[in-house]
């Protein structure tokens, strides 16, 4: 098939507009011929490169690379799994240092909230202290501060 004959036979394929586009790229990348254009824009078009043979030695080598890549994964997964039981151990202690610790802060403030109750019982409501620096001077009365 002469140039021509494969000209004329994309100009028949193509819609015009995109025969005239093939045209200004042909022309703009100096390829003598439409159809080395064409395999051009869509192998940009694809982001297709033609792979150049790969020597043994290089194959051996990426080989290599990728064994050692293998390997390093493979080290950093059992230490993971090795640190897992241990992290959760530890999550699991903090956890229950912070539920102890607030479990005997809500007992503390229902023992304050008892002693308010019992202290609001035996007096009048307006005598029940406003301010923070009146429950210090009662101290007989138990803690009442938060």
């Amino acid at each position: 098939m002469t140039d021509s004959d494969q000209e004329s036979s994309l100009s028949r394929l193509l819609p015009p507009q995109l025969y005239q586009q093939l045209q200004l790229y042909q022309q703009s990348r100096g390829s003598s011929d439409l159809s080395d254009a064409l395999v051009e824009a869509l192998q940009n078009y694809f982001d297709l490169v033609v792979a150049e043979p790969i020597s043994r030695e290089g194959m051996v080598n990426r080989l290599q690379e990728l064994e050692k890549r293998v390997n390093s994964l493979t080290r950093e997964l059992v230490f993971l799994r090795q640190e897992i039981p241990n992290t959760y151990d530890r999550l699991r202690e903090q956890l229950a240092a912070v539920r102890l610790s607030h479990s005997g802060l809500l007992q503390n403030l229902r023992d304050r909230i008892e002693v308010l109750e019992q202290f609001g019982s035996t007096l009048p409501p307006k005598s029940l202290p406003d301010r923070p620096e009146l429950e210090d001077d009662n101290e007989d009365t138990g803690d009442l501060s938060i």
